[in-house]
């Protein structure tokens, strides 16, 4: 429409149209000067146990006032119920550990706090231990001496699993415990079999820090070996998209026998492996099971039929 001196009007209509296009282009989202924002991340390590805290600083409190008993009580029920849950180390690091551990710091730098709490978890412990069931004494009674004889069993179960390195941390933890002075000679072996098995600095120092709790010199330090008469030539098995003239499978590199073996533990429950010549002390039923899949490290073949390894 054409706005002229003659058609005020239109003019008047054109005005109107301009003046509506301008605020519905002001009023408009301006879609290109939107800057998206990423994704709040967080942090892989995160205190989730405030309330953790709280009761840390008042058995802390309780502590210094005489009433170790009860401080004792409320750090023994925090681990019960909130041992699994993160907290901050208290170094100002930024780290996060298990409640547990930061409990077990606290208990360990005040021995009369200790020794009230051991005297009072000693007993339930004791209890668990005798039922079987090692693996709740460990998690939530670690500082009595049923805990560590349950964290023994722990490394144990981990080294008997081929799970060396964990192994290794259970049985470094272990040297900061109240009783490892009467259990140095259990940790000791295995501690010698961890380093035949995976000879490492880690693994012989290990060895030297429980032999010398123990008081005995560091011995019998040779690694596991392959049998002197085995063929070391180890030849490939037929690959035939590669070399389909390649001759059949040919075992002559494979071990003929284990380099040793162990049996496993906790000593077996079924009637069927009591009295049974070399009844393999495990759990394990009449039907054996894997504990673990076959490990392979370096030249050697860890494996397991459920009672030996």
């Amino acid at each position: 429409m054409k706005a002229t001196k003659n058609n005020p009007k239109s003019a008047q209509m054109l005005l109107t149209s301009v003046l509506g296009l301008a605020c519905f282009l002001a009023a408009a989202p301006s879609y290109a000067q939107v800057v998206p924002q990423a994704a709040p991340t967080n942090p892989v390590y995160l205190a989730d146990a405030p309330v953790a805290l709280e009761t840390i600083e008042r058995a802390l409190a309780l502590s210094a006032q005489g009433s170790h008993a009860e401080a004792a009580r409320s750090l023994s029920q925090l681990i019960i119920d909130s041992g699994d849950r993160l907290i901050d180390d208290g170094n100002d690091l930024g780290v996060s550990i298990p409640v547990r551990h930061r409990i077990h710091s606290v208990l360990a730098s005040d021995a009369e706090l200790l020794e009230s709490y051991r005297r009072i978890n000693t007993p339930k412990a004791q209890r668990l231990n005798e039922d079987g069931d090692w693996r709740s004494v460990r998690s939530m009674y670690w500082l009595t001496a049923p805990g560590c004889d349950a964290s023994l069993n722990h490394a144990q179960v981990l080294l008997e699993s081929a799970r060396f390195a964990s192994s290794m941390r259970e049985l470094e933890r272990l040297l900061d415990h109240p009783d490892a002075t009467e259990n140095a000679r259990r940790a000791m072996k295995l501690s010698r079999t961890i380093h035949r098995a995976t000879p490492s600095s880690r693994s012989s120092e290990l060895l030297r820090l429980w032999s010398e709790v123990a008081g005995e010199e560091v011995r019998e330090t040779t690694p596991f070996a392959q049998p002197e008469e085995t063929d070391r030539e180890i030849t490939s098995l037929r690959w035939s998209p590669i070399d389909p003239d390649a001759d059949e499978y040919r075992l002559l590199g494979l071990v003929p026998k284990p380099i040793a073996r162990s049996f496993l533990t906790p000593p077996p429950t079924s009637d069927e492996l009591i009295g049974i010549d070399e009844a393999p002390a495990s759990g394990a039923v009449v039907q054996p099971k894997p504990w673990s899949m076959p490990v392979v490290m370096d030249d050697s073949l860890i494996t397991n039929d459920g009672g030996t390894i």
